[in-house]
């Protein structure tokens, strides 16, 4: 089934961390919401591209990109964005709706038309992949107008009015609701203001945890951090001469630990390395860990 649908973008210049950040330039010739547009136009299956912005004098600087770039463009409410979005679908007819935000220029065409193709099925109310394990800025949703109307009709919470979509999570049947998953995890966590993959975390936290207790010998640490955790022979942490002979031994090219110089964490008794082999099956019991340490990872 041939289901076409709309891409309404979200808008607008008032951002409070990073003020006009949308019309700011990637490079030479393009800024981040031109750079946005033309990602969207590689996909296959998206019928119209819209953008949805506020009424308010300050973004007339979209409203004049839209006309340069031959972009349809929709005025309404700044701070109930349901409304917005629901009249801006409803003035242009639009059935089915891919919701994207304009500060995220790397949007996959591919991954889009995968999300498409998978609404056209018929079998989904809701698809997204924003809990998909990509990386940030590729995700996206995809829903019916009927199901943006009744939000519309029914949603009173602040917070299901200054967002498109929490109403209609709420009330999608889970059965009508299909979340995509990348084959390969591209998540990263956010730890004292730095963004790391997950061994690198690891290895950061350790690392933290050290230079907050300092005078640490191996066998204290290996209490708080103890091999088990990790689920394999490795270990979360080792001597850094156990780490090499594990190297050496095996004979592979791939060295199982964070070994470069800088890597070396020195306790009052050994000098450790901190292992790289964690993935999904392991992440979990060590951000458990961190969480009673009341460490803030995101």
């Amino acid at each position: 089934m041939n289901i076409m649908v709309d891409c309404i973008i979200q808008a607008r210049m008032g951002s409070t961390r990073f003020p006009k950040k949308i019309l700011q330039k990637i490079d030479s010739r393009k800024t981040v919401l031109e750079f946005l547009i033309s990602q969207l136009k590689k996909s296959n299956k998206i019928k119209k591209i819209i953008i949805a912005t506020t009424s308010l004098s300050e973004d007339d600087e979209i409203v004049n990109l839209c006309k340069k770039l031959n972009i349809i463009c929709f005025r309404g409410e700044s701070e109930n964005v349901l409304d917005r979005y629901y009249q801006c679908a409803k003035y242009f007819g639009s059935k089915n709706i891919m919701r994207i935000t304009s500060d995220c220029p790397l949007i996959d065409p591919e991954l889009i038309d995968e999300g498409i193709e998978k609404f056209q099925e018929n079998k989904y109310d809701y698809v997204e992949n924003s809990e998909g394990k990509f990386p940030h800025g590729v995700d996206y949703c995809i829903f019916k107008f009927s199901e943006l109307q009744d939000a519309w009709k029914h949603a009173n919470l602040p917070s299901e009015k200054e967002h498109v979509t929490p109403y209609i999570l709420k009330k999608t049947n889970k059965k009508r609701y299909f979340n995509f998953q990348s084959k390969k995890d591209y998540s990263k966590y956010t730890f004292n203001g730095t963004q790391y993959r997950k061994g690198r975390l690891v290895q950061a936290v350790v690392k933290d945890y050290v230079q907050t207790n300092p005078g640490i010998s191996f066998e204290e640490l290996l209490l708080v951090f103890p091999h088990e955790l990790a689920r394999h022979k490795f270990g979360v942490f080792d001597r850094i001469e156990v780490a090499e002979k594990y190297f050496i031994d095996s004979g592979s090219k791939y060295k199982r630990f964070y070994m470069n110089e800088g890597d070396i964490i020195t306790l009052s008794d050994a000098k450790i390395v901190v292992c790289s082999q964690f993935g999904k099956g392991n992440m979990d019991p060590f951000l458990e860990v961190c969480k009673k340490l009341e460490l803030e990872i995101h």
